[in-house]
């Protein structure tokens, strides 16, 4: 989790982080039925971790992927958009 220089660097972003500005956080979220044990735990910037909430690291892969463009506006719809916007177009 830290380098040599002593600057802790987010594992998501990569920003240099200071002792007092990174946080941790669990690629496996506690919720979802992650543990404590140090291969689950990463530095991560306050920004990246607030985003990445309860996801796990597939999940916030998307969300990434999505913010940089690197994936399209998905096709699918949940069942209730549908009803949604049927109900709208009546």
């Amino acid at each position: 989790m830290r380098q040599r220089s002593g600057i802790f660097r987010c594992f998501y972003c990569d920003q240099a982080l200071s002792r007092a500005k990174k946080t941790h956080d669990h690629l496996q979220p506690k919720s979802r039925n992650g543990s404590n044990k140090p291969h689950n735990i990463v530095n991560a910037c306050r920004q990246c971790n607030c985003l990445k909430g309860q996801l796990t690291l597939q999940e916030f892969r998307v969300v990434m992927a999505y913010r940089h463009g690197l994936v399209g506006e998905p096709e699918f719809k949940f069942p209730g958009e549908v009803r949604r916007q049927q109900n709208e177009s009546r």
